[in-house]
């Protein structure tokens, strides 16, 4: 069976943290594909937050902007310098 996920990660060269029981988060050159999201909890220039099924995750970087929000799937760019998941 092929792996959307898995076929980015080696086509593209990308860090997929995959692992994760309510979410997938690709993360990319210029910010972060993030699957599995129930709606954004702080959107600011240096961080951005969504609310999971089973509790949050943070992005804080530089000039943090959302580039698509789909009802659970969102485009992040800037420059992702940390990630909390809570």
């Amino acid at each position: 069976m092929i792996n959307f996920f898995d076929e980015l990660e080696e086509k593209f060269k990308l860090s997929i943290d995959k692992n994760l029981p309510n979410f997938k988060a690709i993360y990319l050159p210029y910010g972060v594909y993030l699957e599995g999201h129930c709606g954004v909890l702080t959107l600011e220039q240096n961080e951005i937050a969504f609310k999971l099924k089973k509790g949050k995750i943070s992005f804080f970087g530089e000039n943090l902007v959302i580039k698509s929000l789909e009802e659970s799937c969102v485009i992040i760019s800037g420059k992702i310098l940390k990630i909390e998941r809570e």
